[in-house]
């Protein structure tokens, strides 16, 4: 919900182009669902702690401001895990994300 409020608010957003975007609010969902359920089984076969589980999920998905929020949520203690989380995620999906393109050039 957080995250609604600030995109109507950082951005002029007409809720009625919704409608003209259907494949992506699945393709969305379909991506979070996933999202979910891996880090679900991961979790149970690594016998996580769900709360570290939930702040590394909004560290992936969000960024630093918003695994912080969500570790102080579970405990002040992990706040600074929760943005650790976050900057490793970056960084790992700034590689990746470079190598993914390089990659997809080599192929085209």
């Amino acid at each position: 919900m957080l995250y609604v409020i600030v995109a109507l608010i950082g951005a002029e957003v007409s809720l009625g182009a919704i409608r003209q975007a259907p494949m992506y609010i699945l393709a969305g969902f379909i991506i979070l669902s996933i999202h979910g359920v891996l880090l679900l089984a991961a979790a149970r076969v690594l016998r996580m702690n769900l709360h570290l589980v939930g702040i590394a999920s909004i560290a992936n998905i969000g960024s630093a401001p918003s695994a912080a929020v969500v570790g102080a949520t579970y405990g002040r203690e992990l706040i600074p895990i929760a943005v650790i989380m976050a900057l490793i995620g970056s960084m790992i999906g700034s590689f990746v994300g470079l190598t993914v393109s390089e990659v997809l050039l080599w192929l085209g």
